[in-house]
């Protein structure tokens, strides 16, 4: 188990200081797969060298397990060696004058094993063997760094932070580096092997899909702060804020204003497209304050189709301005009354075959309109 207080950073730079990290807090349970998402710059990474020990935070509480690493308070600090974490860099860090035993073997021989006394060499042999089967390179240990594939050496660095046999696993955008193809399936096997250790992971990313499909929860983090943390699917779905759900993927975004909302979360509001029904699982009295508010609604939730719909409510007649055929689905580009909306028709679930200048219908269901507050 992981537990973050109130962590505080700043960098001081020439003109001035960069406050990296403002007050995050957060808990990551014992074999959680847990996901710190954001853009460049969002301080993402900082929190994560925090964690272990790389960079001294300012302010603020860290406690892994039952062991307060970090503590302004009590002003106490744990150096890295001695936290039980391991860690899996961006760049690797493989050693390109080393074999691939001797890469996976060298925390083992320079460093103590979190307060314990040193490895015998016999030890040391049997815990790399232990650790490249894991990640499928047991037959590989002498072979030169330098003859490595890309995916090969990701592997290598995760072994060798597995070795000891952390209590935690930090990682780094590992996968940053991968074409897209060998990346999508070392996403897969990277979440097989946590769930099968049973191992707490924190993973650090700026790639929607990768925090997606890997994590048990994700935190977003923007200019420092932590501005939502959920579930993936909840996150993505209901998205309680705008940044969010621009940043969680493509998101239609409509300004409007309430025109009428019931006690059950029901109501109507009037944005660029026309009269928008929604359904909001958010209490009457959380709209009735708001002046202006947006109506966030994801493009694969829009249905598009040449016939006009039996449905009564949220169909509106709309041009085509531009499609583009990206495999899967149509990227359909169209306007509707002085509205803009990108609507993903599935290529295989629609009998139509969208072109520039076509006029179609489109239908947004009540249930994923979701309403937030426009600032």
């Amino acid at each position: 188990m992981i537990r973050v207080e109130q962590l505080h950073k700043t960098f001081q730079l020439d003109k001035g200081g960069v406050r990296a990290v403002q007050g995050v807090g957060f808990t990551v349970n014992e074999g959680e797969f847990f996901t710190l998402l954001g853009p460049s710059g969002s301080g993402k990474s900082t929190i994560l060298r925090c964690l272990a020990g790389l960079e001294h935070p300012d302010q603020g509480e860290i406690i892994i397990g039952s062991q307060h690493v970090f503590s302004s308070r009590t002003k106490h600090t744990v150096p890295p060696e001695e936290r039980p974490i391991g860690m899996v860099f961006q760049s690797y860090a493989i050693w390109p004058h080393m074999n691939v035993f001797e890469n996976v073997a060298f925390p083992l021989k320079r460093g103590t094993k979190h307060g314990q006394k040193r490895l015998s060499e016999g030890q040391i042999a049997e815990a790399v063997a232990e650790a490249l089967k894991k990640v499928n390179l047991a037959g590989m240990e002498y072979r030169p760094a330098t003859q490595l594939s890309g995916g090969q050496q990701q592997r290598v660095a995760l072994a060798r932070a597995l070795a000891h046999r952390p209590a935690v696993l930090l990682l780094d955008e590992p996968l940053s580096n991968l074409d897209a193809k060998l990346r999508e399936e070392m996403r897969e096997e990277l979440r097989e092997l946590t769930k099968s250790l049973n191992i707490t992971s924190v993973y650090v990313t700026h790639d929607q899909v990768e925090a997606l499909a890997l994590s048990d929860r994700i935190a977003v983090l923007m200019e420092g702060a932590l501005v939502a943390e959920g579930l993936p699917f909840e996150l993505y779905l209901h998205p309680r804020d705008k940044r969010v759900a621009d940043f969680l993927g493509a998101a239609n975004v409509l300004e409007g204003k309430i025109l009428k909302v019931e006690p059950n979360g029901e109501g109507v509001m009037q944005t660029g497209v026309g009269t928008l029904h929604f359904s909001s699982d958010s209490p009457a009295a959380a709209w009735s304050a708001q002046g202006k508010v947006a109506a966030l609604v994801r493009p694969e939730a829009i249905i598009c189709a040449a016939e006009k719909p039996g449905s009564a409510e949220n169909i509106f007649l709309g041009t085509i301005q531009r499609v583009t055929f990206q495999g899967s689905v149509f990227n359909i580009l169209l306007r509707i009354n002085d509205a803009t909306l990108r609507v993903f028709c599935d290529v295989y679930n629609s009998t139509l075959l969208p072109s520039a200048g076509q006029k179609v219908y489109v239908c947004i269901p009540r249930e994923h309109v979701n309403v937030v507050g426009a600032s």
